[in-house]
């Protein structure tokens, strides 16, 4: 062709891009080196997460390669050209990676799981990273997030025993025949995750969005209810009194009893039987007392005693009481007009472990 018209030929020339590129890379290598997209790590030092940055590459400008073989082609020359060489850009930059670090670093005082109205569990960082896989997505030139859900679901499995209000069972003290007593303590319900079901798996999605605050939505938790049998023996042999709470031993007290026969006019023995406590006292004068503690000369009783603490009837005038006045307690101790002693501190858990109506059983 050239013989026929030695003149320059206007001609078309294509490079096939892929081939091109890979043979420039086999016989000239050093012209070539891969650009680094930036990435999203976790500091662990620093608590926090940090942009790796993006690195350019080089390689091979194409285009100006396949003009100037075109040019050479066309001029009639040798088919030769000089590879110009060019900088590669990154498919994820730097920017991309600084923008969500700081987005996830923002929210390091948030992060956590947020019950209205019980509490918070805060989320660290560290535990979030652990969580996670950052990848990159070079055709979106940024990020994905994956979670992972069993890891968050060990966190999940927790939550109710952290951010749970307990409920307060009522408590009821009642007779042997049921009767309600008194109630010692009101119920109150709680509040808190009634369950995690799921919860896990939406948690996952929400860190997958960059989002680390978890608001989550509580219910009452009902109370229940707990009744309380309450009784007390009164073992006048043994010379102690014993108290009971749903048939269990709870305390056990020496105790002094009455005398027996008539003492001050008065007749002392500590009557056995059953019966209930009729009233209590926190403290009284007891015999024949004016208003200050003071005896009544021919009063009823040819006694006074003032200021008797922590007083329970049972039985008509017989009670359990405070004694301050005597430390004979125990088997053989008859040293009262019919009540049973015991100390200040053993008659005031009576006082309050019983209710009127609580039932006393005295025996031999």
């Amino acid at each position: 062709m050239t013989a026929w018209d030695p003149g320059p030929l206007p001609t078309g020339l294509a490079l096939d891009a892929a081939t091109a590129g890979a043979t420039l890379r086999q016989h000239l290598p050093d012209l070539f080196a891969d650009p680094v997209d930036a990435r999203v790590v976790f500091d662990e030092e620093a608590g926090r997460f940090a942009a790796d940055p993006a690195r350019p590459g080089r390689g091979v400008d194409l285009a100006a390669l396949e003009a100037d073989l075109r040019d050479a082609l066309t001029a009639g020359g040798a088919l030769a050209a000089k590879p110009r060489p060019t900088e590669q850009a990154p498919a994820i930059a730097t920017d991309a990676a600084e923008e969500l670090a700081a987005r996830l670093n923002e929210q390091a005082e948030e992060a956590g799981f947020h019950l209205d109205g019980a509490g918070s569990l805060p989320i660290d960082l560290a535990t979030v990273a652990s969580w996670i896989d950052i990848a990159p997505d070079p055709a979106a030139g940024g990020f994905t997030i994956s979670a992972d859900v069993p890891a968050i679901g060990e966190v999940v499995a927790g939550l109710p025993q952290k951010l749970n209000r307990a409920p307060a069972d009522s408590l009821v003290v009642t007779d042997s025949a049921g009767r309600h007593l008194r109630a010692i303590q009101a119920g109150q319900d709680g509040y808190g995750l009634a369950s995690t079901a799921g919860l896990a798996e939406k948690v996952a999605a929400s860190v997958e969005k960059g989002d680390l605050t978890f608001e989550l939505q509580g219910r009452a938790i009902p109370h229940g209810a707990q009744t309380l049998l309450r009784t007390i023996e009164v073992d006048k042999s043994a010379g102690r009194t014993h108290l009971y709470e749903n048939g269990a031993l709870v305390a056990s007290y020496p105790v002094a009893i009455g005398t027996g026969g008539v003492r001050d006019g008065v007749q002392t023995e500590t009557q056995t039987g059953r019966f209930t406590v009729t009233s209590q006292l926190a403290g009284q004068h007891m015999g024949s007392c004016d208003a200050r503690g003071n005896h009544i000369p021919g009063g009823r009783f040819a006694y006074c005693q003032p200021n008797v603490p922590w007083v329970s009837y049972f039985n008509g005038d017989q009670g359990f009481h405070g004694t301050y006045w005597h430390g004979n307690f125990g088997a053989g101790a008859r040293m009262s007009h019919g009540c049973v002693n015991m100390t200040v501190a053993a008659a005031e858990h009576v006082y309050r472990f019983a209710q009127i109506g609580t039932e006393v059983w005295v025996h031999e």
